[in-house]
């Protein structure tokens, strides 16, 4: 498409130079004011055509910062070339409900969470850069818990092990921590735990567990879910389709994007999609720059988390638990 704006200027540049060396012949054959009229609308459009090809090479530029994360995504899909893979429209759950449905029985959803295993599962890019006794907190209040925590290396061994080499390159090429955490606390919570964002306040899980029911908060968006914690029993079926839909995402070649493949997305739009949703037992609600997430039943807080910059998760409001 680049190529075409880049014709398409170019012809428009000669034509432009034309009129201007050949003004007197012109002018000679019509009269002066359709002469400048038709300048104008020559310039303007040469003006147009020669934004959207800046436009093209800059937008082209951007798309080599994934070519890295494309080459792997292609180890999972089908062997199309990076560009081709390019020209793919952006990833929409909503237009392709009916795949992620393939392989998995709705009807079989289950939210009834017996047999958690008592696995308290944190990610981050290394222990050394998280609050001082954060995850001693966590402890403190969860006695009879297991504190798992991955950094990246981590949680590459991970999806090797238990996953594929495939789906290690394609976490080490993700560009954006948030979604790196996204696409690894999907596989992650096939063994079941309770996963809970880093940034998240220390509760206790106690709260929680005495409901025995798959948990992920819903947001104070209408049909949206946050996936900062998510409390489930091993194998449970949304976390299969969950995993199924970044598998979609890769064999598809649907490109990658923050919010595409955000697990926000992923799994607000399978909530949508399916007949049995999740129980809303967490729900958040914003106050003073904090979300806070709260019990459904009685409104009491749970916890929060900070709002100062979703995209890196730093810890800006607190250095010490």
């Amino acid at each position: 498409m680049n190529y075409i704006y880049l014709s398409f200027t170019i012809i428009l540049f000669v034509v432009f130079f034309y009129f201007i060396f050949s003004r007197k012949y012109i002018i000679s054959k019509i009269n002066k004011n359709n002469y400048f009229g038709l300048m104008v609308v020559i310039t303007l459009a040469f003006i147009i055509l020669f934004c959207f090809w800046i436009f093209g090479i800059i937008k082209n530029k951007n798309d080599k910062n994934n070519d890295e994360i494309d080459d792997c995504v292609c180890q999972l899909g089908r062997k199309k070339s990076v560009e081709n893979y390019k020209n793919l429209r952006s990833y929409n759950l909503k237009n392709s409900k009916n795949v992620y449905k393939n392989n998995i029985d709705l009807q079989k959803l289950n939210y009834n969470a017996r047999n958690v295993p008592k696995n308290m599962v944190f990610t981050y890019t290394s222990k050394d850069e998280l609050p001082e006794g954060l995850l001693g907190k966590w402890k403190e209040m969860n006695p009879s818990y297991n504190i798992i925590f991955y950094n990246d290396e981590d949680c590459e061994d991970y999806l090797e092990k238990n996953f594929s080499i495939d789906h290690k390159h394609i976490f080490t090429n993700i560009k954006d921590g948030p979604i790196k955490a996204d696409y690894f606390r999907a596989h992650r919570m096939k063994d079941g735990g309770c996963y809970i964002d880093i940034d998240v306040i220390p509760f206790s899980l106690d709260e929680i567990s005495i409901y025995n029911k798959f948990i992920v908060p819903y947001s104070r968006l209408k049909n949206q879910l946050n996936p900062m914690i998510i409390y489930t029993d091993p194998n449970n079926n949304f976390i299969l389709q969950t995993i199924k839909v970044y598998e979609e995402l890769c064999k598809n070649w649907h490109k990658y994007s923050y919010w595409n493949w955000s697990i926000v997305q992923v799994m607000s739009s399978l909530n949508k999609i399916n007949e049995i949703k999740i129980p809303e037992i967490l729900k958040e609600k914003k106050k003073k720059n904090k979300l806070y997430i709260i019990h459904t039943d009685n409104d009491e807080i749970l916890t929060y988390n900070h709002l100062d910059n979703y995209k890196d998760h730093k810890f800006h409001l607190y250095s010490k638990v």
